[in-house]
């Protein structure tokens, strides 16, 4: 389905725009975010984590999800969402329920090692608590609410790890707005 708006502003300038839509079952969230790392040489990568109905919490190749090969050698940027101890993929898509997922990033830095910088838009974060940590329990990086910043700097090489504590809200009604689409 679509729909269709014009604008006119004050100078009586026109525009139209046709919006294409879905409306999903009430308590049917879909949504991405996606984080932009980066290492002190300048190697840059970008991830993707979000839910999806369909999505599991194995790989799910449907939604983007492959199995990516083994890890590189040492000082070879990577990252990667380890999904299990067996798999790992770029974009990590889980189920949408309601219920506390972990989401664990994998990174291990170019020639120029660390900090590593993550960076994600907080304002294009979905309802629901989203916190970024080390799998330390935040011993190197203290529990961080990721729509209170919109990046955190790894400085000390033992994190190699961090992980997202996402639990999402879901709706009794559809989404109405156009990012939850």
């Amino acid at each position: 389905d679509w729909v269709e708006i014009e604008v006119q502003d004050p100078a009586e300038n026109q525009d139209q725009v046709r919006l294409t839509y879905s409306l999903l079952e009430p308590g049917v969230l879909r949504w991405r975010v996606p984080v932009e790392i980066e290492d002190a040489g300048g190697i840059q990568a970008s991830v993707v984590f979000g839910v999806d109905p369909q999505g599991t919490d194995g790989l799910d190749q449907f939604l983007g999800e492959d199995n990516l090969p083994p890890l590189p050698p040492e000082e070879v940027f990577d990252v990667r969402f380890i999904v299990t101890p067996q798999f790992a993929t770029l974009p990590d898509i889980r189920s949408n329920t309601s219920q506390l997922r972990l989401h664990s990033l994998y990174f291990q830095p170019g020639p120029q090692g660390y900090p590593f910088t993550l960076r994600w838009q907080p304002l294009e974060l979905p309802q629901g608590e989203l916190i970024i940590q080390d799998i330390f329990g935040g011993l190197f990086v203290p529990p961080t609410e990721m729509h209170s910043t919109g990046s955190i700097i790894v400085e000390d090489s033992r994190v190699s790890i961090l992980r997202f504590d996402v639990t999402p809200e879901t709706d009794e009604e559809p989404p109405t707005t156009p990012q939850n689409l």
